[in-house]
């Protein structure tokens, strides 16, 4: 997702750009270091609670 994508998203509040320095779109997926960097994050993400969905 492109930074003017992301900016033009709608119907939630709580949205983040995450983006990985150096990182192309693909790499993202099988360079180590940056699937690490990748898969942090999204451990971090799925662990917060998700009070505010309901």
């Amino acid at each position: 997702m492109t930074e003017d994508a992301f900016g033009k998203a709608t119907g939630t509040k709580d949205k983040e750009f995450f983006k990985i320095e150096g990182a192309s779109h693909i790499e993202t997926y099988r360079v180590p270091k940056y699937v690490d960097v990748a898969l942090e994050k999204l451990a971090r993400f799925t662990q917060e609670p998700f009070n505010d969905w309901r």
